[in-house]
């Protein structure tokens, strides 16, 4: 069964819970604006906005772009990035000028010139080939498609990049999405008082909390029971502290 998991990136926040900042690097800046994420090129660096899960097996994630500061030839690219591979909207005379690239294990996929300045980007992994797609009149057009001989859990993360081209150019990211044979959700427990509080993303379906008082080899989960309430966007279970461990788990 395959899990999604969807972020319209329209809120006042990023959730910490599902995703990482990381402008480490250098000088980039990441912030959330008139209802998406706004990436800014700096003079070092990349930006990256990382999501905090991993996706197993056959994968496809998507998110919508548009260009707000973006010259001619300025040498950037945005895209989703993944550990298997890249999908990209370049401006790079260098490979095409404005065109749509994949790059898998440094195999380049150029598509026909584009003059888009917003549109839809999309990467899937059946098998262990990676393909790359743009959206071009409410269709999939592909761009290439390279075997990387990878079929492991991979990362994804939202970027613009390298750093040092062209600072100022700046790039928006909403509208994300992705769908996977498994995505690792991220539980959370914290103590309060005499209880303990599980919680763990609404934006992953197909998880039940489930526990167990003995790791043996053979261990005997239930599903917690009452289950989960909707707190801040979280499925949340509070339980009473007991005398007894308690091991947690979620359970597809």
């Amino acid at each position: 069964m395959a899990n999604t998991f969807s972020d319209s990136l329209s809120e006042e926040t990023l959730n910490p819970l599902w995703w990482t900042v990381d402008t480490s690097s250098g000088n980039c800046t990441v912030a959330l604006t008139n209802g998406s994420v706004v990436m800014t090129q700096g003079t070092s660096g990349d930006a990256n906005l990382v999501l905090s899960f991993m996706s197993q097996g056959d994968f496809s994630a998507a998110v919508d772009y548009a260009l707000l500061y973006w010259p001619y030839n300025n040498g950037e690219r945005l895209g989703i990035r993944t550990s298997v591979g890249a999908v990209e909207r370049i401006s790079d005379n260098g490979f095409g000028g404005e065109t749509y690239t994949t790059d898998v294990n440094h195999v380049i996929n150029i598509s026909a010139p584009t003059s888009d300045v917003n549109g839809t980007l999309k990467i899937e992994r059946i098998g262990t080939v990676t393909t790359g797609y743009y959206l071009n009149s409410g269709s999939w057009t592909q761009i290439g498609s390279t075997d990387s001989g990878i079929s492991s859990a991979v990362s994804i993360e939202l970027s613009i990049w390298p750093a040092g081209i062209t600072p100022g150019v700046e790039v928006a990211f909403s509208n994300f999405s992705v769908t996977a044979s498994n995505i690792s959700s991220q539980l959370a427990i914290i103590r309060s008082g005499a209880d303990v509080i599980l919680t763990w993303p609404t934006n992953v379906a197909g998880f039940t909390l489930q526990s167990t008082t003995n790791l043996v080899s053979v261990a005997a989960w239930s599903t917690v029971s009452p289950g989960p309430v909707v707190i801040n966007g979280q499925n949340t279970v509070t339980n009473a502290i007991s005398l007894t461990q308690t091991f947690y788990r979620l359970s597809q």
